[in-house]
C-alpha cells in the first residue's frame, strides 16, 4: 500500500458523519506535514505545516475533490506549482486541470 493508499485508509464519509470526516482531514494534514518531500518544500517556501491547511482549501475551492486535494498536496512537485498561485490567489483553470488530472473540455462548449 502506498502512502497515498494509506492516507485514504479508513476515509469516512463525509455527507454521513461531518465532525468524524473533519478529524479525519486534520490527521491527513498532519500526516502530509510530516512527510520528508512535503516538509522540506514548506520550508524552502517559507512555509509550515499549519499553512497546508489554507492550501487544501485553495485546491478544494479550484475544482478539486478532497481526494485529489490531498494527492496534489501529497506529491512535492504538485505542491511546488500550487503554492505560488495559492500565494496570488487564483490558479487558472487549465493548470488546476492538469495538475488535479481532469481534461478540459472541447472548444465550444461552455467553457468557449
Amino acid at each position: 500500500m502506498g502512502f497515498f493508499d494509506k492516507l485514504f485508509s479508513g476515509e469516512p464519509d463525509m455527507l454521513d458523519d461531518w465532525e468524524r470526516w473533519a478529524d479525519w482531514q486534520e490527521r491527513q494534514l498532519e500526516k502530509l506535514s510530516c512527510s520528508r518531500g512535503i516538509a522540506e518544500v514548506l520550508r524552502q517556501e517559507g512555509l509550515s505545516g499549519e499553512h497546508l491547511r489554507d492550501l487544501l482549501y485553495f485546491v478544494l475551492r479550484n475544482y478539486a475533490t478532497t481526494r485529489i486535494a490531498v494527492k496534489v498536496l501529497s506529491n512535492p512537485e504538485h505542491l511546488r506549482t500550487v503554492i505560488p498561485y495559492w500565494r496570488a490567489g487564483s490558479i487558472p483553470t487549465e493548470v488546476a486541470w492538469n495538475l488535479w488530472g481532469r481534461k478540459l473540455p472541447h472548444r465550444g462548449t461552455w467553457f468557449g
